[in-house]
């Protein structure tokens, strides 16, 4: 949706989406401070959001394609199978 993402460290997906200040941020978990610092570096710069925001999309879009998904689901299968 071209917005930036915050996630949990604890978040499994952070280590795919997050370019630390380039497509969002990670936070620690369970420290409410940190995620409010990193939602106010956001919420206050229009011009960092936006970029950020553009930059994490374009990520998703080389990342997360129907391809990749066909060939993760494949190595789940044969992990599971033996």
């Amino acid at each position: 949706c071209g917005m930036p993402a915050i996630v949990s460290d604890r978040a499994g997906c952070g280590a795919d989406l997050i370019v630390e200040g380039k497509t969002g941020f990670r936070y620690s978990y369970g420290d409410p401070d940190d995620l409010s610092s990193k939602m106010l570096k956001i919420s206050s710069d229009k011009n960092f959001a936006l970029s950020t925001g553009n930059a994490a999309k374009q990520r998703i879009q080389k990342i997360f394609t129907l391809q990749a998904s066909v060939e993760a689901t494949a190595i789940a299968v044969k992990y599971v199978t033996g």
